[in-house]
């Protein structure tokens, strides 16, 4: 019986007679689904999981997001039973025994062959550390593995599966249940060099062949896997922002509202909308109250607005956008209009691991030399969040933490406006605080996640004057090193002030005591001499200014 002519029909009844689903090259997508879906529904304690047929393993290790997708589907059918470690003997099954342990939150358990991990392993070990979230690893022996320990095995394809019946010999002596066992074929170089292989695993007549070691064989996994989660890719890229800019800022002694004042010329709620200018984000929403209008007239359409009426907290700033967001799919990322450094790659960082890891909500963590006021990251000892403890409440012994809660968040959408509903404000202000979304989410059991920004400056937050200044020298030593390594000249950094939105040409040379603003563009081969002035101005090429003060003009002549 050759499965890859059967039709779709005789592959359901298949399904629902052994409990498991044979997927062919042949399903399109809608039946994949489904078919994948009616397996999932039925899956219990004897059912496993083969990825089978044309997978070009080093297409998985060169490829995280689709080693991702492998994953994600094989945890799929196993994140609701109870799983300790996922065990691998494979080299070409390391991939994915990472990618499912990464969305599982467990550790990677090895088996050596002759007492030794072989260099393959090794090799595969190191490509996927830098693909996925760190991932506890260890050799096995008896205190990598306890007593009555649930592991799910993963190896590669053999046929007769003679490696994963000693796997489970092994698990026996160690006295741990095997609760799965997912099989990976071989890595074939071309599908036709093995084609033996992949007719064996399609012309399987009787579903307990093998000694029961697979249920489900996907055809070709890579184009399956496409097809079977691209609905779900689709939702998953679907991104939105809610920035919480609706503080008025007491502490900055000031008749300016505090999302309003300027980091290097650009105000802070601006240099915020920057960083995700490029992110395509589906939909960005500013919460704004003290100064609301003053806002929106500087955003412009860049945004849309949502009123805080009364400021009753962080969740509470966020709840307010809920007519606008509750109902969509995808990951909301929510941010302060007064962490003017954050840059772009760190927020995209941030939501790809997110989104990967199959989280229901992440933390923006980061390392402080001072970390005094700041909340503190308790994590277990497998490294995983615990809580967060606000300085005021934190031991003696939590205060020497210097990993700290920056305030960022990434959120699935719609579970975070249903937690959000749920949130008290039994405490001290009466305030709704968004951290207390994070315990309501962990108490359905649901995976929460961190990602660690290697800069503290990042998430920095602006709540006073000297808060503002650090800002400013942060970001002017950012921006003038970005164009002196673009090949502009600056006789005193220090003391040379280009704001962010800036243009300079190569060749320039830029004297110091010299201010560039907004909307200011110049050419190369320029020299912009001592104590110049440049606010929206456009320079030609080869341009001579000497201490000069031009605005809203456009000059291409010498000036002398």
């Amino acid at each position: 019986m050759d499965l890859k002519k059967k039709n779709i029909g005789e592959v359901k009844t298949l399904a629902g007679v052994s409990g498991g689903v044979i997927f062919t090259p042949t399903l399109v997508e809608e039946d994949a689904k489904a078919i994948l879906n009616n397996f999932i529904a039925k899956i219990n304690d004897g059912n496993r999981l083969l990825a089978g047929g044309y997978i070009f393993m080093s297409d998985i290790i060169g490829n995280p997001s689709l080693m991702n997708k492998l994953g994600r589907v094989v945890a799929t059918v196993y994140k609701n039973k109870e799983v300790d470690a996922v065990v691998t003997v494979a080299t070409k099954g390391i991939p994915v025994a990472y990618a499912i342990a990464s969305i599982l939150n467990k550790p990677v358990i090895i088996i050596r062959r002759d007492n030794k991990v072989t260099e393959g392993t090794t090799v595969a070990i190191n490509y996927v550390s830098g693909s996925t979230k760190k991932i506890e690893t260890m050799i096995l022996s008896k205190r990598s593995l306890n007593t009555g320990s649930k592991v799910l095995l993963v190896d590669d394809f053999m046929r007769g599966g003679g490696v994963l019946t000693g796997m489970e010999s092994l698990m026996s002596e160690f006295d741990v249940d095997v609760v799965g066992k997912v099989i990976i074929t071989q890595c074939f170089d071309s599908p036709r060099e093995h084609e033996d292989d992949y007719l064996y695993l399609s012309k399987i007549e009787n579903i307990d062949e093998f000694n029961g070691t697979f249920d489900v064989k996907l055809g070709n996994v890579i184009e399956k896997l496409r097809q079977v989660e691209k609905e779900d890719i689709e939702m998953s890229n679907n991104r939105y922002a809610v920035i919480l800019a609706a503080g008025k800022g007491t502490r900055m002694q000031s008749k300016l509202y505090k999302v309003l004042h300027k980091v290097c010329d650009r105000t802070m709620v601006e240099l915020v909308l920057d960083s995700l200018s490029d992110l395509e984000m589906q939909e960005v929403i500013t919460v704004v109250g003290h100064g609301a209008e003053r806002v929106k007239e500087v955003l412009g359409d860049r945004t849309k607005f949502v009123l805080q009426a009364e400021q009753l907290g962080t969740a509470h700033a966020v709840k307010v956008a809920k007519d606008e967001l509750k109902d969509k799919e995808g990951t909301t990322i929510v941010m302060y209009g007064d962490t003017p450094l954050i840059r772009p790659e760190t927020i995209n960082s941030m939501l790809d691991h997110h989104e990967n890891t199959n989280a229901k909500a992440t933390v923006l963590t980061a390392i402080a030399d001072n970390p005094f006021a700041y909340g503190r990251i308790i994590r277990d000892v497998n490294g995983k969040l615990v809580k967060i403890v606000e300085e005021k409440d934190a031991t003696e012994q939590e205060k020497k933490i210097k990993e700290i809660n920056s305030g960022i968040y990434c959120f699935d959408n719609k579970l975070l406006f249903e937690m959000l509903e749920k949130v008290k404000n039994d405490n001290n202000q009466g305030e709704y605080y968004l951290p207390d979304v994070l315990a309501l989410i962990r108490e359905q059991k649901e995976i929460i996640e961190t990602y660690l920004c290697d800069d503290f400056d990042e998430t920095f937050g602006v709540n006073d004057r000297v808060a503002l200044a650090y800002a400013e020298n942060v970001m002017r030593n950012r921006i003038n090193t970005k164009h002196m390594l673009a090949g502009v000249t600056l006789v005193d950094s220090t003391n040379t002030y280009i704001a962010p939105n800036a243009i300079i040409g190569r060749d320039t040379t830029i004297y110091p005591n010299v201010t560039i603003k907004s909307n200011t563009v110049i050419g190369e081969d320029c020299q912009i001499k001592p104590n110049s002035y440049l606010e929206n101005a456009k320079i030609g090429n080869g341009v001579k200014v000497l201490s000069s003060t031009i605005s809203d003009s456009k000059s291409a002549i010498l000036l002398v």
